[in-house]
């Protein structure tokens, strides 16, 4: 009977032991820094485009470029975040140009932008942007890739130089 008065009293210590709470648990958590993230509907701000949309450039002492998007597609995997654009073009004279437009953020803070312009098929321009929400600055209104080329926001793709050197610019959509 002693023994088993002597284990209840040892169990109910350990039980109030267990129990008893750290001083360092009823303060409360400071809440993990907060960075911007780059949404889907921020990324498709700088990059506004739809299938069989009609979007003309013009450069000066040549005839305009009116291009089509024949791909404009967003998707979500794997934490990325993909924007795909793709425009062929014609200037209605028998010239043909290609832009594609590849813009990858991952886990939210980390934006890729490639952009990719053939004429006739064969000459090829690239540029590329990278942006990393972490660093504290906001997106500029007006992203200049590596090539020169200019993306501006609620516009799209803004400007850009062909492999002749010719200065693009866009005109307006159809």
């Amino acid at each position: 009977m002693k023994a088993t008065k002597l284990l209840l009293i040892v169990l109910s210590c350990m039980l109030v032991i267990g129990c008893k709470k750290n001083k360092s648990d009823d303060e409360p958590t400071p809440p993990a820094p907060q960075t911007d993230t780059i949404s889907t509907e921020l990324l498709k701000s700088y990059f506004p485009y739809k299938n069989m949309d009609k979007i003309v450039f013009e450069s000066r002492g040549t005839a305009d470029v009116t291009y089509t998007v024949v791909d404009a597609k967003t998707t979500y995997a794997n934490k990325k975040l993909q924007l795909t654009t793709t425009m062929n073009g014609s200037d209605g004279r028998g010239g043909t140009y290609f832009v594609s437009l590849k813009a990858e953020v991952t886990n939210g803070t980390l934006l890729n932008i490639n952009f990719q312009q053939i004429t006739g098929g064969a000459f090829e321009i690239n540029g590329s942007y990278t942006y990393d929400a972490t660093k504290g600055k906001e997106i500029p209104e007006t992203i200049t890739l590596s090539n020169g080329a200019i993306i501006k926001k609620d516009v799209g793709l803004y400007y850009y130089k062909d492999t002749d050197f010719l200065e693009w610019t866009f005109y307006r959509r159809k």
